[in-house]
């Protein structure tokens, strides 16, 4: 028997290759998408999963999970959750095969993969003769990694460690697979290319048995969870005339049970006669599946094999972790609320921030988990607070960084604060941290500069008219308001009102009878029709006949400046708090954040509204600049709002004045930084 043993070793044809060419036979047989040659290795063209053998063999451009380490590693990009797999196939005659497979997402648009394929043929006689057994087995370790660049390309690549032992020969080998994904209509229509088996082993003359596919498949989403599936793939063996055509269908019904059915065609069979017996070349496959909410399936997959039996697969599947697509949803409808968390002055010394302490302000019970980030203002992350579970009351920051490093008081940070709840619905919060500063960039009081006048509750009246206060011309916007006020004669004959300049002379005159007016409106103009100079330093002079022809001289007047409130019914116009800006710049600093923040509550006040933002400059350069900058100051206030607020910028309007309407007269700094300003006015319905 050694004898024959080695005449045939030395022959033409040795044992181990009639051995491996019935096992090939096999394994076409078994897999209906492989096909035999002269190639070594042919058990790493095995799909193991359920799942796959279910539809076809088919999936190149949708298949999902740790599936895709054996049809396409492009997919691995494209993971949703994470999952671990355990796959058993149940074959004839004592073989067996185990797959264990695992698939990782850290983040949307990257993933990783392990999987381990065993297979153990049992133990059989080398000759039909009595002789010593013989024992065949195989096994690979893959590791695969994807990758998406966009949301229109996702690329993929795995590198495969082969084994087989034959009797007492021992083989090693590496092979390559890569793949890649085009979404042609998103989350709908895909498109794939893989490319398999490209390497060598060490130990056979021979190649691997290296393939190249093509796929397009439609997926059918409800949210995250794609309850329809429709795949075509067509292979080819690069190194053989092997083609093999795979389709399938898989439909799952109230989420829960599966159903899959699949079509391969294969033409490792007689060509020739193709036509003749068609059945030879078109096999159905099938399976079905159990859902556990979204989180443990169980799949099979029933494999008809010809005059050799059946196959059957088995599949456990265990997906944890988060959608990263439900995360994404929660992301793009997630609501900011701007008070969510408070942040009160910093602390610092010697330039260095000491402790930042933030209040959270939302409700605790029903949070799930929740995030604060510390960024530097380029949007780089040096510090992370996280929990699940309720929030503690104060989130304090030590001002370290994650090497331990002080973070200095000048550098302007940035906090982002991030909750879920229990339903899944996100709420954000963020914004500068910056130690308090008191308006330093401005020199004159500001807090008198903002004061206006506010009529007593239940007797506004109109002050001034509309046009007046939105008016881009100067001269217009030189009106002097009066607020009108008898409270000395129930009944007058006459009234008289003079208005006299610095040197007191008369410059005009208003009067009428019997009627007394609510409010009076002087135009800055005497009676020449010339405006008049100073006309804060003007006097005034209300003089009231009675009916009995006595007069009684009123000299205290209200004058109304910057006009407060205009109402009438249920309308209400208000000037809101001015935005200053610091000299030759239009960006909104940090101290009048606050400010604008005010601003947008009280626009919200109001069931209709309108918003004029008007931006004005001092004499900062040409007339074309004061003109730009102050346009560029109303619209970063309306930019604030809307994007920070949430306000519709349908409600509001922007326009630029450049240094035409002052709101102080003079040339010094103070008046200066008084004119460098944004004035907001909101024409509003209660």
């Amino acid at each position: 028997m050694k004898t024959k043993k080695a005449f045939l070793r030395k022959g033409l044809i040795s044992i181990r290759e009639i051995i491996i060419v019935i096992i090939l036979l096999y394994f076409n047989s078994f897999l209906f998408s492989q096909n035999f040659g002269t190639n070594t290795a042919e058990f790493i063209k095995i799909e193991p999963e359920a799942e796959t053998a279910g539809i076809g063999g088919a999936g190149i451009a949708i298949v999902d999970g740790t599936n895709c380490l054996s049809l396409n590693p492009g997919r691995l990009a494209l993971l949703d959750k994470s999952e671990i797999t355990f796959n058993e196939i149940l074959w004839f005659n004592n073989i067996y095969m185990e797959y264990f497979a695992f698939a990782y997402t850290p983040e949307i648009g990257t993933g990783f993969g392990l999987n381990f394929f065993y297979i153990n043929f049992g133990d059989f006689d080398s000759t039909g003769f009595l002789s010593e057994s013989i024992n065949v087995q195989n096994a690979f370790l893959n590791f695969g990694f994807g990758k998406s660049f966009g949301e229109s390309f996702s690329l993929g690549i795995s590198l495969k460690g082969i084994y087989e032992s034959f009797i007492d020969e021992k083989s090693f080998g590496l092979s390559f697979d890569a793949g890649f994904v085009l979404p042609l209509i998103e989350r709908t229509l895909f498109t794939g290319m893989s490319f398999k088996n490209l390497g060598f082993l060490f130990g056979g003359k021979d190649l691997l048995p290296m393939e190249i596919g093509l796929g397009i498949g439609f997926k059918f989403f409800q949210r995250n969870f794609d309850f329809a599936n429709i795949a075509l793939d067509i292979r080819k063996i690069i190194n053989t005339d092997n083609v093999f055509i795979g389709a399938g269908f898989e439909y799952y019904f109230l989420k829960m049970l599966a159903f899959r059915l699949g079509v391969k065609y294969n033409n490792a069979l007689d060509m020739e006669h193709i036509f003749d017996n068609l059945q030879n070349f078109l096999i159905l496959s099938g399976g079905v599946g159990l859902n556990f909410g979204d989180t443990v399936s169980i799949d099979y997959a029933y494999s008809p094999m010809g005059d050799i039996g059946i196959a059957h697969r088995a599949s456990l599947k265990i997906k944890f972790g988060e959608s990263h697509y439900e995360e994404q949803l929660a992301e793009k409808q997630a609501v900011y609320i701007p008070k969510a968390i408070e942040v009160p002055e910093v602390k610092a010394e010697a330039g260095e921030i000491k402790a930042v302490s933030f209040k959270p302000t939302l409700p605790e019970e029903k949070i799930k988990e929740w995030k604060l980030n510390i960024k530097t203002s380029d949007g780089k992350i040096i510090k992370t607070y996280s929990g699940f579970g309720e929030i503690p009351k104060t989130l304090k920051w030590d001002g370290t960084d994650n090497r331990g490093q002080i973070s200095k008081a000048d550098i302007g940070y940035i906090y982002d604060f991030k909750v879920k709840d229990v339903g899944g619905k996100i709420t954000k919060s963020m914004g500068k941290i910056q130690i308090t500063k008191k308006f330093e960039f401005l020199k004159f009081d500001v807090e008198s500069a903002q004061e206006r006048f506010i009529p007593e509750k239940g007797k506004e009246m109109l002050v001034i008219p509309m046009a007046s206060i939105i008016s881009p011309d100067f001269k217009e916007r030189q009106n002097v308001p009066f607020i009108m006020e008898n409270k000395y004669m129930k009944k007058i004959k006459g009234w008289e009102f003079n208005i006299y300049d610095k040197n007191g002379n008369i410059v005009k005159t208003f009067s009428g009878r019997s009627v007394f007016p609510s409010y009076l409106i002087w135009d800055g103009k005497d009676i020449n029709g010339n405006y008049v100079k100073e006309t804060d330093k003007c006097d005034y002079l209300l003089v009231l006949t009675g009916i009995d022809s006595k007069k009684k001289e009123v000299k205290e007047r209200k004058i109304v400046r910057s006009p407060f409130a205009i109402a009438s019914k249920n309308k209400v116009v208000k000037v809101l708090k001015k935005i200053y800006f610091d000299k030759r710049s239009y960006e909104i600093m940090s101290e009048m954040q606050d400010w604008i923040s005010e601003i947008a509550e009280e626009i919200k006040k109001y069931r209709k509204v309108n918003v004029f933002i008007q931006g004005h400059s001092s004499n900062e350069g040409t007339a074309i600049y004061n003109q730009t900058i102050s346009e560029e100051r109303a619209k970063m206030v309306l930019r604030a709002l809307v994007e920070n607020y949430y306000i519709n910028p349908n409600i509001l309007s922007t326009a630029g004045y450049g240094n035409n309407v002052p709101a102080v007269k003079g040339s010094e700094e103070e008046a200066e930084q008084q004119n460098r300003r944004v004035e907001i006015i909101l024409l509003g319905e209660e």
